[in-house]
């Protein structure tokens, strides 16, 4: 959000940009704080214990931040490109700041950008990016990274900073540095649902809807009436590849229904899963399941817990099966399962979805910043993005969805944004 004080213009759509003139520092080692950069995967092996220790000590602890995410997602993903860590440390050398970034180039109105990216961005995957940073520390971090683009400005273009949950520290920080440097700033928020578990499944079930619950218990009596039912966890990695070709299979069969490939016609996406999963099974992270009828699987759910928390990254259904709402029978399952098993969270990941909200999730926010020095070519190009938007609001109250679809497509290809099938986020979908 912008600061009161903060000088900004509104596009029609309600996009906001802060104009923030020029740096009011000079980059360098400030206070106590010594920032140090990691050139590839090599040299980030050197800091990966203190990287886990300080993250599980952050308020910015997600599983989207571990290595065991982000080195599998590298390696599907890279395609050789540059990454590196910024690490700050203390005068103990102990950590207490540490940044993940990659370097991509992109085909724009303006010509080829250099955009720097969180690391894990980019391929509708992560979710909860950020920097990892110690409890108040946050200020000085942000202002040692911006030091370091500064003196860097000549690698790169645009600061991209996606999937930022709204009410990280670090994000709020880094906020108010951009805006003391005045740099321009393009900033939108997206949706996205977490429940919140109670204690018990009763609890739990008395909070939802009555449809829902009546939906819950038919549908669960309906199965065990008519079938021989089996709920499996994937629980070991001679399994692993079963569980997979699963997913792959009846998360294809849904978007097939609408003439659509689904995410994982991409085979980067297949390499991913299999060495993510593979990893996360040998530390007791993997949440795999599939809910078989009469010997044949009918639904699945790619989960993952780190903590307390809950994540539910895509699922899988035969549509064959569709009215016995095997989607819905099998989260109702799992859900009653992390309750007993005390999790504290379930979260939707991805975009907002009316169906979320049926399971009694609360809405959060993820913020999606864009960042240029002023004057650079950077800035000029979130300038055209914020006349873009203030087009595409005029053309949505004005054209049929057919002819905005088709305009937006040719918008896509202009601005050379990556080809990806459907996105892991928008997938998720309904249950059915």
């Amino acid at each position: 959000m912008l600061s009161k004080n903060q000088p900004n213009e509104e596009d029609s759509s309600g996009t906001a940009i802060a104009v923030m003139g020029s740096d009011a520092r000079v980059p360098g080692q400030r206070g106590k704080m010594h920032l140090e950069q990691y050139e590839g995967w090599t040299e980030l092996e050197r800091v990966r214990p203190a990287w886990e220790s300080l993250l599980l000590a952050s308020p910015e602890r997600t599983i989207f931040l571990t290595w065991e995410w982000l080195k599998p997602w590298w390696n599907a993903y890279g395609n050789g490109q540059r990454v590196i860590g910024l690490a700050a440390y203390e005068e103990s050398k102990e950590l207490v700041g540490l940044a993940l970034l990659s370097f991509e180039k992109r085909s724009t109105p303006l010509g080829t950008l250099k955009f720097l990216c969180l690391l894990g961005d980019g391929t509708k995957d992560s979710d909860s990016l950020d920097f990892i940073v110690r409890s108040g520390c946050e200020q000085e971090f942000a202002a040692a990274v911006l030091d370091w683009c500064t003196q860097h400005r000549a690698e790169w273009d645009l600061l991209s900073l996606n999937t930022v949950p709204a009410e990280s520290p670090a994000a709020k920080a880094l906020g108010t540095e951009l805006a003391a440097r005045r740099w321009i700033c393009w900033q939108r928020e997206n949706d996205h649902q977490v429940v919140h578990l109670p204690g018990n499944w009763e609890e739990y079930f008395s909070g939802l809807s009555r449809k829902m619950r009546k939906e819950i218990n038919q549908k669960t009596r309906r199965i065990e009436k008519n079938y021989q039912s089996i709920r499996r966890r994937c629980q070991s990695q001679e399994e692993l590849p079963h569980f997979l070709e699963q997913l792959f299979d009846l998360h294809t069969k849904r978007w097939s229904l609408r003439h659509e490939a689904g995410s994982f016609s991409l085979p980067a996406r297949r390499q991913f899963y299999a060495e993510m999963a593979a990893i996360f099974l040998e530390r007791g992270w993997l949440e795999f399941w599939l809910l078989e009828l009469n010997g044949k699987a009918v639904s699945t759910e790619f989960n993952f817990q780190f903590g307390s928390a809950h994540y539910t990254l895509q699922n899988g259904f035969d549509p064959a099966f569709s009215s016995d709402s095997v989607g819905t029978v099998l989260k109702s399952m799992i859900l009653r399962d992390l309750i007993s098993r005390g999790a504290g969270t379930y979260d939707f990941l991805g975009d907002s979805d009316p169906y979320k909200l049926r399971w009694n999730a609360t809405t959060h926010l993820y913020l999606q910043r864009s960042c240029a020095r002023p004057g650079s070519r950077g800035a000029w190009y979130l300038r055209m993005m914020r006349s873009a938007a203030a087009t595409r609001a005029h053309l949505r109250s004005v054209l049929p969805e057919s002819a905005r679809k088709s305009l937006r497509n040719r918008y896509n290809r202009l601005l050379g944004r990556r080809a990806m099938p459907v996105s892991a986020e928008s997938e998720q979908g309904s249950d059915e």
